[in-house]
C-alpha cells in the first residue's frame, strides 16, 4: 500500500516542488523494469518512464490534450546490463531508479534462469531490494508493461493495486520483493515463489489510447504463482485453490472466500478471515515426516442451500467439518506437488535443520529427494463465528401461475 502511494505522489510532488516543466524535463523517472530473453541468448530490458508531458496535462498546465502518461523505452545485449545500457542511449535525460516500484520478468527469461538477473540487480546500489517483482506468465515482461491501465494511469502502479487485491482480498497470488526472492536461494534448499501477471491477447490494442478510452478497456491482470527450483530456473505454475493454499501454509493469508457446492447450482460460502498453519518436519521410525497444523476462524458470507439451515449449533459444526475436510484436500493436494517437482518453497528443510541438526548435516544435499518421498500429515480445524444478520437461508419458491 505504501509503495502505491508513493507512486502516486510522485506525480504531486514534482508538480508542486520543481520551478518549472523545464527542470522536470531534466529527469528521467523510472517507474518500472521489464526483463526478457530473445532467443537464446539476447536479454531486453524496458524501462518504463513516466510522461512529464502527461503529468503538467493532468496539473492543468497544457491545452489539456490526453497524452499518454508513460514512455516504454527498450534496449537489448548480451547481458543485462548491456541492455540496460543499450536503453539508456535513448533516453536524453539523466535516469533516476528512486521511485522504481515493480520489476517484471518474462516467461522466456523464467525458464532459463533468473539468478544472473538476481546478482545484477543485488550489486545495483540504485535498485531498491523491496521492490516487487512479477513474472509475466505466458509471455513477455514487455507486454504486461506495455497495457495502458485507466483508474491508475501509471501501469506499474495499477499492477502494485491488482497485487494487493489479489493477495489480501482472495489470497490467489504471492506478493514478492527482490530481497525476498533472493533470499530464497540463499541455502540451497529452498524453492522460491513469484506473482505471475498477463497482458491482454490484443497487445497492441492494449496499448493505445483508444483501448483506455473506452467502457470495457482491456488490462493487465495478477494471477497465479510461479514456482522456481533450487537452480532459479521456472518448473511450473500453481493457480486457484493451490495458490490460495500456499498463502495459507506461508501464514500469509489475510482473507479469502471459501464455497462448497451442496447441490446442483447451489452453494455456501465462508469468507475466512484468520488463519494460522504451523508446519514441522520431523523423523519418525527413520523416516522424516511431514507435519501441518492450521487452524482457521471464518463467518458465514452466503447460504443457498436448502438443507443447511443455520438455525441450530449442529449446522454451524457440519459447515465446519466440510470446510475442513475441503481444505485439508486442498492443502495435501499442493504439498504433493512440491514434493514431486522437488520445490521445498513451504521451508520445511528449515524446521528439520533445527530439529534435528545433526541429521541435517548428514543428509542436506539429499533434501530433495528425502522430501519428494517423505510422508505428509495435514490437520485442519474451521471455526465458523456468525453467519451475519441472518441464521436461516432466504427460501425462495416459484410463483404458481393458473
Amino acid at each position: 500500500m505504501k509503495k502505491q502511494i508513493l507512486v502516486l505522489l510522485i506525480i504531486s510532488t514534482l508538480v508542486a516542488g520543481c520551478g518549472s516543466q523545464h527542470e522536470l524535463n531534466e529527469m528521467s523517472i523510472i517507474v518500472g523494469i521489464g526483463i526478457d530473453l530473445l532467443g537464446e541468448e539476447t536479454y531486453q530490458i524496458t524501462l518504463q518512464i513516466v510522461n512529464p508531458s502527461a503529468i503538467f496535462t493532468a496539473g492543468g498546465n497544457s491545452s489539456g490534450q490526453k497524452v499518454v502518461p508513460i514512455i516504454n523505452v527498450v534496449g537489448t545485449g548480451k547481458t543485462v546490463v548491456d541492455a540496460l545500457q543499450k536503453a539508456t542511449t535513448k533516453i536524453s535525460r539523466p535516469n533516476f531508479y528512486a521511485h522504481l516500484s515493480m520489476i517484471v520478468m518474462g516467461q522466456a527469461l523464467a525458464e532459463k534462469g533468473i539468478l544472473e538477473v538476481l546478482d545484477t540487480f543485488e550489486r545495483d546500489a540504485e535498485v531498491r531490494q523491496n521492490t516487487p517483482i512479477l513474472v509475466a506468465k505466458g509471455e513477455k515482461a514487455f507486454d504486461v508493461l506495455n497495457t495502458l491501465t485507466t483508474l491508475t494511469s501509471i501501469p506499474v502502479v495499477s499492477l502494485i493495486g491488482k497485487i494487493r487485491n489479489a493477495h489480501d482480498l482472495f489470497g490467489e497470488t504471492a506478493n514478492v520483493e527482490l530481497y525476498q526472492l533472493i533470499k530464497s536461494f540463499e541455502d540451497g534448499n529452498t524453492a522460491a515463489i513469484v506473482g505471475g501477471a498477463t497482458a491482454p491477447k490484443d497487445n497492441n490494442f492494449a496499448s493505445t489510447k483508444e483501448n483506455i478510452d473506452q467502457a470495457s478497456p482491456l488490462t493487465s491482470e495478477v494471477e497465479g504463482i510461479a514456482v522456481f527450483d533450487r537452480e532459479g530456473k521456472l518448473a511450473y505454475w500453481i493457480d486457484n485453490e493451490k495458490a490460495r493454499s500456499t498463502l495459507i501454509l506461508r501464514n500469509e493469508l489475510k482473507e479469502t472466500i471459501l464455497s462448497h457446492k451442496c447441490s446442483e447450482n447451489k452453494h455456501f460460502t465462508i469468507k475466512v478471515n484468520y488463519s494460522k498453519s504451523k508446519l514441522k518436519a520431523v523423523r519418525k521410525n527413520g523416516k522424516v515426516l511431514l507435519q501441518v497444523n492450521t487452524y482457521m476462524e471464518g463467518n458465514v458470507d452466503s447460504n443457498a442451500c436448502p438443507k443447511i439451515t443455520l438455525s441450530t449449533d449442529e449446522d454451524y459444526k457440519k459447515i465446519e467439518k466440510i470446510m475442513e475436510k475441503k481444505v485439508k484436500k486442498n492443502l495435501k493436494e499442493l504439498i504433493k506437488d512440491t514434493q514431486s517437482h522437488e520445490t521445498d518453497f513451504l521451508a520445511f528443510n528449515s524446521s528439520l535443520r533445527k530439529s534435528d541438526s545433526e541429521y541435517w548435516k548428514k543428509e542436506r544435499d539429499h533434501w530433495g529427494e528425502i522430501y519428494k518421498n517423505a510422508a505428509v500429515d495435514v490437520k485442519v480445524e474451521m471455526k465458523i463465528n456468525n453467519s451475519g444478520l441472518t441464521r436461516n437461508h432466504i427460501n425462495v419458491q416459484e410463483a404458481n401461475h393458473d
